[in-house]
């Protein structure tokens, strides 16, 4: 309750259930309109990712902003996304990069979705998962490569914080599997039975 920043992000996390839970209901009850209903919960779920992100920067700035979150960060830190060398780089910038990665999923996820969506109802959609001719597989594909990003961003971040006190106060690392398991996992378990089916 001390901290109104952090517990709005707390609450926009939380809301997670309620939408899936009714999405998925809608979607059962409504056969028909279950594409509507699963769009709604892909674009929160690219929300929610983001809003955990958020929810680690609060706490370990009580609030105060990103600039006192860099206070809780080494001062040098490996590049989050440079795959083949051990490039140091500011606390500043390693944040930035964390903070782009998951945002950029929270503009892929909902975009992809949509067009996969629409182009469903079109003579390029409908085709099989594994045919490179068709658009439903390099959607797969991008989607693949930007939740592959943010769990980056993700597991980089929380690994170059996870010991700071303040955040081990509020025990992260179960909630970090939570979102991980529900986000992330959904994905590839998604694709796994597409996958499964056609083979």
């Amino acid at each position: 309750m001390a901290q109104p920043d952090a517990q709005r992000k707390v609450l926009a996390i939380l809301w997670m259930v309620p939408i899936y839970a009714l999405c998925s209901w809608f979607a059962i009850v409504w056969p028909g309109a279950a594409g509507e209903f699963l769009l709604v919960s892909s674009v929160y779920e690219a929300y929610t990712v983001h809003m955990f992100f958020a929810l680690l920067v609060a706490i370990l700035s009580d609030s105060r902003g990103e600039d006192a979150a860099l206070s809780e960060l080494p001062a040098q830190l490996r590049a989050p996304f440079a795959l083949f060398s051990k490039t140091q780089v500011r606390s500043s910038r390693f944040l930035r990069d964390c903070k782009l990665g998951t945002l950029q999923f929270v503009v892929c996820k909902p975009l992809l979705s949509v067009l996969d969506y629409a182009l469903s109802y079109t003579a390029l959609g409908g085709g099989e998962l594994v045919d490179y001719r068709r658009p439903e597989l390099w959607i797969t594909i991008l989607l693949n490569i930007s939740v592959s990003v943010a769990l980056t961003a993700l597991l980089k971040f929380f690994h170059a914080s996870h010991t700071s006190p303040k955040l081990m106060a509020h025990r992260p690392w179960p909630k970090f599997l939570s979102i991980k398991g529900v986000v992330f996992m959904t994905w590839f378990q998604g694709v796994l039975i597409t996958l499964a089916l056609r083979f």
